[in-house]
């Protein structure tokens, strides 16, 4: 038995209901032949990165499953006779990077669990403070530019009027020179 990760992008239009009947049924095929799921998440809807189908989001879901090489044929051609799933993924784990199994996830098919974060409201949390974090650090970038430029400032005037003293001074030493 070999550790795969599967990703799946249904179409976003569909009720849950349909979508969990096509988890479901993706999951008897990946724990056929003894086969076993240890991670199942719903990541929800996302925008996607471009259109597909002309859909511009799509319902995530992540499934780590070990199951032998031979069922895997199965199941790409099931997810691939399926209108409902407009991208999927299947890739190999390395053994050694294979998750423990989170039994919560794999009886609930990774759907919220009562007591979970809302990852929706921590992700505009997030954003919000990251927002707020840019506007103070472009406060301090633009004091620091204006303390800059300020002393730039001083620094061209001072250096203008040494010149400018030079060049004075250098005037009234040829005045002298022209009159003697």
């Amino acid at each position: 038995m070999r550790t795969y990760e599967l990703v799946l992008v249904f179409d976003s239009s569909l009720e849950i209901e349909q979508i969990e009947t096509d988890l479901k049924r993706f999951k008897d095929i990946m724990t056929s032949e003894s086969g076993f799921i240890r991670v199942w998440e719903r990541w929800g809807k996302q925008r996607l990165a471009y259109e597909i189908r002309r859909r511009q989001y799509g319902y995530y879901t992540l499934v780590i499953f070990d199951t032998a090489p031979s069922v895997i044929a199965e199941l790409e051609r099931i997810i691939r006779l399926t209108p409902t799933i407009l991208r999927y993924l299947i890739t190999v784990v390395d053994p050694i990077r294979a998750p423990e199994i989170d039994e919560e996830s794999v009886e609930t098919l990774g759907a919220a669990r009562p007591g979970t974060i809302n990852t929706d409201v921590v992700v505009e949390e997030i954003e919000k403070r990251l927002d707020e974090e840019a506007v103070d650090d472009l406060d301090e970038i633009v004091d620091e530019d204006t303390l800059e430029a300020s002393v730039a400032a001083d620094d061209i005037e001072e250096s203008v009027s040494s010149e400018t003293a030079d060049a004075s001074e250098q005037d009234e030493n040829k005045r002298t020179e022209d009159v003697v």
